[in-house]
Protein backbone atom coordinates (compact mmCIF):
# COMPACT_ATOMS: atom_id res chain seq x y z
CA UNK A 1 0.00 0.00 0.00
CA UNK A 2 2.40 2.60 0.62
CA UNK A 3 4.75 1.30 -1.87
CA UNK A 4 1.96 2.63 -4.55
CA UNK A 5 1.52 5.95 -2.40
CA UNK A 6 5.53 6.23 -2.70
CA UNK A 7 5.71 5.19 -6.78
CA UNK A 8 2.60 7.56 -7.66
CA UNK A 9 3.91 10.67 -5.89
CA UNK A 10 7.57 9.91 -7.38
CA UNK A 11 7.68 8.21 -10.57
CA UNK A 12 5.60 10.64 -13.06
CA UNK A 13 7.56 13.58 -11.87
CA UNK A 14 11.35 12.06 -11.24
CA UNK A 15 10.36 10.50 -15.05
CA UNK A 16 9.28 13.66 -16.91
CA UNK A 17 11.91 16.30 -14.74
CA UNK A 18 14.96 14.02 -15.00
CA UNK A 19 14.24 10.74 -17.24
CA UNK A 20 14.52 8.83 -13.99
CA UNK A 21 12.64 5.74 -13.11
CA UNK A 22 11.69 4.34 -9.44
CA UNK A 23 11.87 0.51 -8.62
CA UNK A 24 10.41 -1.17 -5.21
CA UNK A 25 13.18 -2.86 -3.52
CA UNK A 26 15.66 -3.47 -5.98
CA UNK A 27 16.33 -1.63 -9.66
CA UNK A 28 15.57 -3.63 -12.89
CA UNK A 29 17.99 -5.32 -14.53
CA UNK A 30 20.24 -2.89 -16.76
CA UNK A 31 18.45 -0.01 -15.74
CA UNK A 32 20.11 3.34 -17.10
CA UNK A 33 21.35 6.00 -13.97
CA UNK A 34 19.66 7.91 -12.76
CA UNK A 35 16.92 5.54 -10.54
CA UNK A 36 15.33 6.03 -7.51
CA UNK A 37 14.64 2.62 -5.23
CA UNK A 38 12.22 2.63 -2.14
CA UNK A 39 12.38 0.72 0.65
CA UNK A 40 10.78 -0.03 3.78
CA UNK A 41 12.77 -0.21 6.93
CA UNK A 42 10.40 -0.93 10.03
CA UNK A 43 6.61 -1.10 10.33
CA UNK A 44 5.24 -0.37 13.79
CA UNK A 45 2.29 -0.17 15.41
CA UNK A 46 0.75 2.52 17.00
CA UNK A 47 -1.72 2.03 19.93
CA UNK A 48 -3.68 4.72 21.16
CA UNK A 49 -6.98 4.58 22.99
CA UNK A 50 -8.20 8.44 21.53
CA UNK A 51 -7.12 7.58 17.71
CA UNK A 52 -7.77 5.03 14.80
CA UNK A 53 -5.45 2.40 14.37
CA UNK A 54 -2.16 3.52 12.46
CA UNK A 55 1.38 2.67 11.51
CA UNK A 56 4.59 4.24 11.90
CA UNK A 57 6.47 3.27 9.18
CA UNK A 58 9.99 4.01 7.81
CA UNK A 59 10.91 3.96 4.28
CA UNK A 60 14.40 4.64 2.81
CA UNK A 61 14.62 5.74 -0.64
CA UNK A 62 17.73 5.90 -2.68
CA UNK A 63 19.01 8.03 -5.64
CA UNK A 64 21.38 6.79 -7.60
CA UNK A 65 23.45 8.59 -10.63
CA UNK A 66 26.45 9.12 -12.27
CA UNK A 67 27.00 12.71 -11.24
CA UNK A 68 26.55 14.14 -7.43
CA UNK A 69 24.99 17.49 -8.72
CA UNK A 70 22.00 14.86 -10.13
CA UNK A 71 21.96 13.00 -6.95
CA UNK A 72 21.31 16.34 -5.07
CA UNK A 73 19.07 17.58 -7.37
CA UNK A 74 16.76 14.36 -7.90
CA UNK A 75 16.73 13.77 -3.97
CA UNK A 76 15.67 17.71 -3.34
CA UNK A 77 12.90 16.90 -5.83
CA UNK A 78 11.91 14.06 -3.74
CA UNK A 79 11.45 15.76 -0.16
CA UNK A 80 9.71 18.79 -1.83
CA UNK A 81 7.20 15.78 -3.40
CA UNK A 82 6.89 13.78 -0.34
CA UNK A 83 7.43 15.90 2.66
CA UNK A 84 4.27 16.82 4.67
CA UNK A 85 2.03 14.88 2.61
CA UNK A 86 -1.02 13.80 4.49
CA UNK A 87 -4.60 12.88 3.87
CA UNK A 88 -6.60 10.71 1.71
CA UNK A 89 -4.41 9.29 -1.39
CA UNK A 90 -7.02 8.62 -4.03
CA UNK A 91 -4.12 6.78 -6.41
CA UNK A 92 -2.90 4.37 -3.64
CA UNK A 93 -6.37 4.24 -1.68
CA UNK A 94 -4.31 5.32 1.23
CA UNK A 95 -4.69 7.33 4.31
CA UNK A 96 -1.56 9.07 5.25
CA UNK A 97 -1.65 10.40 8.84
CA UNK A 98 1.64 12.16 7.81
CA UNK A 99 5.28 12.02 6.27
CA UNK A 100 8.23 13.66 6.85
CA UNK A 101 12.05 13.84 5.59
CA UNK A 102 14.16 12.10 8.32
CA UNK A 103 17.63 12.38 6.85
CA UNK A 104 20.10 12.20 4.73
CA UNK A 105 22.96 10.35 3.44
CA UNK A 106 25.37 10.43 0.09
CA UNK A 107 27.73 7.76 -0.77
CA UNK A 108 30.02 6.60 -3.68
CA UNK A 109 30.49 3.27 -5.26
CA UNK A 110 34.18 2.94 -6.18
CA UNK A 111 32.94 -0.07 -8.42
CA UNK A 112 30.44 1.05 -10.53
CA UNK A 113 31.29 4.87 -10.18
CA UNK A 114 27.72 5.59 -9.06
CA UNK A 115 26.88 8.59 -6.67
CA UNK A 116 24.00 7.75 -3.88
CA UNK A 117 21.65 10.04 -1.80
CA UNK A 118 19.59 8.20 0.78
CA UNK A 119 16.57 9.55 1.99
CA UNK A 120 14.59 8.65 4.89
CA UNK A 121 11.13 9.15 6.04
CA UNK A 122 8.65 8.83 8.05
CA UNK A 123 4.92 7.61 7.15
CA UNK A 124 2.31 7.48 9.41
CA UNK A 125 -0.77 5.79 7.72
CA UNK A 126 -4.19 4.84 9.40
CA UNK A 127 -5.12 1.55 9.10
Amino acid sequence: MIGKFLYSKLQGTLNTEFDCDVFPTVAAKDSQLPYAIYNQVHANPIFAKETMPMTNNMFRIDVYSDTYAECQTIAKRIIELLNFQNGFDVDSDLCVFSCTFDGQHDGYDDDDQTYRTTLDFKIIINN
